[in-house]
């Protein structure tokens, strides 16, 4: 959980209180927020692109350059983005998961 920690407070009073599950681009953590007397609960789904250095030196052992690999990524992270506005005209339908904000941090 180390590395979403750093940025709480996440969308300015929420915390990660646990992992929920993890898969090919990203985690899934449990966050939570108080006010007053309540706790509210939330989820949050953390991608990290690049995941580690480990798959950035991958493409460089598959041949890409350093502008290849940043355009990879950018290209990624543009269709994720893409799919984030997808799901946020979708909100509110009762057989789609809630979709309530999204943040890109560049790396």
């Amino acid at each position: 959980m180390d590395k979403i920690k750093q940025f709480e407070p996440l969308f300015g009073d929420w915390y990660a209180e646990s992992l929920i599950g993890a898969g090919s681009f990203g985690r899934v953590y449990k966050i939570y927020r108080d006010e007053l007397d309540n706790r509210f609960y939330s989820a949050l789904k953390h991608i990290s692109i690049p995941s580690d250095g480990s798959e950035v030196n991958q493409l460089r052992m598959d041949g890409m350059d350093d502008r290849s690999i940043s355009t990879y990524y950018t290209e990624l992270t543009k269709s994720i983005t893409e799919e984030t506005k997808l799901m946020n005209r979708l909100r509110g339908n009762t057989n789609i998961v809630s979709f309530e904000d999204s943040k890109v941090i560049p790396k």
